[in-house]
């Protein structure tokens, strides 16, 4: 066979280029996309070590600066460290004990107007723009009644399984506390630890620095969302009081923490006190208690949060979105709690470990800071 052959034979065999960029794009994009499922499905099995995991970290980013801050004046660290932990520990106890008898105080009021408020509902039903019959309507009441019942005896038949929950939270809230004692304490050495042991010195720095900004990140946002969540429950309470909403403490309390779900939080504190408006006082009051949720909302999104958020946090509310509902598929209501600090953290160190950070001008820390304590 002549050489001209020979060589005709052989690119008949050649693969074109973009078959074989498509093909080597195509083998790395199923790895990376298996590698995830396998984290996914050992966050799914360990859900609950790792949002204490998760938990412990955002608490240490909050507590281990007034624990630097008691180290620095001489109080020793570890006495330091138990007063940061155990003082967070009982004001969020000692606002539970506070919430909690006013909750049933109220509710006893609000439960007694459940049925006057059924009977309203149903007026409205039959008489208002829906336009149902009497038939329909009980018909939607049988069935509404039907479902609750169902629930109910699902729960009361298997009680072991909310006992199982009772105790995977105890131990989940347990092991939190006690990784937050530990990373607020000794978290300097367990990093100085790990970024000892990268080998390159430029690297070194890099991943120092890009653990220094993830802390700066979670204490960013925790910080920012607590203001936020601090205008939520006072607008919100003053507006469920001038109208005369009853649970206003229990409401305000909720719209504090469901803050810390960006946009869904607010959604479902402000339903909810929609709800309670509509049961107890009706309506008119329900709409006007919807106006008022609207707007918190639209301050605390327009306003409040770019006044308060760093941009290292700033994120896209479909980012936001996205994680949340990825958050919540894979871990439920915990995950969707954790998700938006979580996808900001990981955004932010990606930005630094992918190349210069354009929003910072200071110089990377040195390589033996700590990114818990920050050189201390």
């Amino acid at each position: 066979m002549s050489e001209p052959e020979a060589k005709g034979k052989r690119d008949r065999w050649v693969v074109p280029a973009g078959l074989d960029r498509a093909a080597s794009w195509s083998w790395r994009v199923l790895v990376v996309a298996a590698a995830l499922y396998v984290v996914v499905w050992l966050v799914t099995i360990l859900q609950f070590v790792v949002f204490a995991v998760l938990v412990a970290v955002i608490a240490t980013s909050a507590i281990e600066p007034p624990v630097r801050w008691m180290h620095q004046r001489g109080l020793p660290r570890i006495l330091a460290t138990w007063i940061g932990v155990l003082g967070v520990a009982a004001a969020l106890v000692s606002l539970f004990v506070a919430v909690v008898p006013r909750f049933v105080d109220e509710f006893g009021d609000v439960s007694a107007r459940v049925n006057e408020a059924g009977d309203d509902i149903k007026e409205w039903a039959q008489t208002g723009p829906l336009g149902l019959s009497e038939t329909q309507v009980n018909d939607l009441e049988t069935d509404f009644q039907a479902r609750v019942s169902d629930a109910v005896d699902g729960v009361l038949l298997n009680p072991s399984a909310g006992l199982s929950v009772v105790a995977e939270v105890l131990t989940g809230a347990v092991l939190a506390i006690v990784l937050t004692f530990y990373f607020v304490h000794d978290g300097g050495s367990m990093w100085r630890w790990f970024v000892s042991r990268i080998p390159a010195d430029d690297r070194r720095a890099v991943i120092n620095k890009a653990g220094f900004r993830l802390m700066e990140t979670l204490r960013s946002w925790l910080g920012g969302m607590a203001i936020a969540g601090l205008f939520d429950a006072i607008a919100l309470g003053i507006a469920l009081v001038i109208i005369g909403v009853p649970l206003v403490f229990a409401l305000s309390v909720l719209a504090f923490f469901a803050a810390f779900v960006p946009i869904l939080g607010v959604v479902v504190a402000g339903g909810l006190a929609v709800l309670v408006a509509l049961v107890a006082n009706g309506p008119t009051d329900a709409l006007l208690v919807a106006a008022v949720v609207l707007g918190i909302q639209q301050i605390e999104g327009d306003v409040i949060i770019p006044m308060v958020m760093s941009r290292s946090v700033k994120l896209h509310p479909s980012v936001v979105l996205v994680a949340l509902t990825a958050g919540g598929i894979v871990a439920g209501i915990p995950g969707a709690v954790v998700a938006v600090p979580v996808t900001a953290a990981v955004v932010a160190v990606i930005t630094v470990l992918s190349g210069p950070d354009p929003d910072s001008e200071a110089s990377p820390p040195d390589p033996g800071m700590s990114v818990v304590t920050e050189g201390g």
